[in-house]
């Protein structure tokens, strides 16, 4: 069972208690940093996004990778391009054993392309055969394909080092972008992101079982994006798909949806100044 004060992506996300300020981890050394951590979400929810790169240090200094990957939240969902620019320079550049690899899965799930060739250089330094190198081929896969295909596929048995994937990868995005049109653009299934498109795919993916476990991100998307709390439609860490939905479609429904711009990139309702 996971304690109150951790963002459980199964139960509460964005919205577990301590996050906002109830409660605190019972260790008391994290104290310090998890005040940082609510300081700095905290102010992102109020849409200032001037301290953000203080969480770049934040996570490189973290006591744990359980604070360090809470950092990271909140630069996937809520970072300016020049600080997630600054983060994958800061990270290209460290000797961190841990960072590199935790960044490359960061920065695939922002669906940032010009962030693509940095997780495709931290992709080939972290290669290590094992769950990283099969999980990041996912997240890019999430992003740059309608539905999980060959971007998602890494050769275990020919590419040791992650070589051949890379240059797939490498490959695939001249005609990608010519496609749609941006070379700076976050994507989502292949398609240009949007607030609203988000919540549409997210109706889409909750009714077929096989993919979930694409819900965990496209919660954590939603929930930043929005400051919509989606923990009603778990009940004891297990999700119920017609309750999330109700709650998206709601959102749709509503007048609030039309003001999320296509292409734009929001926390909490606030629209992220890149």
């Amino acid at each position: 069972m996971y304690a109150p004060h951790q963002i459980d992506w199964s139960n509460r996300g964005y919205f577990t208690p301590s996050l906002h300020g109830e409660e605190m981890p019972p260790n008391p050394s994290r104290h310090a940093e998890w005040s940082q951590l609510q300081r700095h979400f905290t102010a992102l929810m109020a849409g200032d996004f001037s301290q953000q790169r203080e969480l770049i240090q934040l996570a490189h200094s973290a006591s744990s990778g359980m604070m360090r990957r809470y950092f990271l939240y909140l630069l996937t969902d809520a970072g300016t391009a020049p600080v997630l620019r600054a983060l994958a320079d800061h990270t290209l550049e460290t000797m961190h054993l841990d960072l590199p690899e935790e960044v490359a899965e960061a920065l695939a799930k922002t669906g940032m392309i010009q962030f693509i060739p940095d997780v495709l250089e931290l992709y080939a330094r972290c290669h290590d055969g094992g769950t990283f190198s099969i999980v990041l081929p996912r997240l890019l896969s999430t992003a740059l394909e309608p539905e999980l295909g060959e971007l998602s596929l890494w050769d275990e048995d020919n590419d040791d080092d992650g070589e051949l994937y890379c240059a797939k990868v490498e490959a695939f995005l001249p005609g990608f972008i010519e496609g749609i049109g941006q070379a700076d653009a976050k994507v989502l299934y292949g398609q240009v992101f949007g607030v609203r498109y988000l919540a549409e795919r997210f109706i889409e993916v909750l009714g077929d079982w096989d993919r979930r476990l694409e819900w965990v991100r496209l919660r954590q998307m939603f929930e930043g994006s929005t400051g919509i709390d989606l923990s009603l439609g778990y009940e004891g860490r297990k999700l119920h798909p017609l309750k999330i939905a109700a709650i998206l479609e709601d959102f749709l429904a509503s007048p609030e949806a039309a003001r999320y711009e296509h292409g734009a990139r929001y926390f909490w309702g606030h629209r992220i100044p890149d």
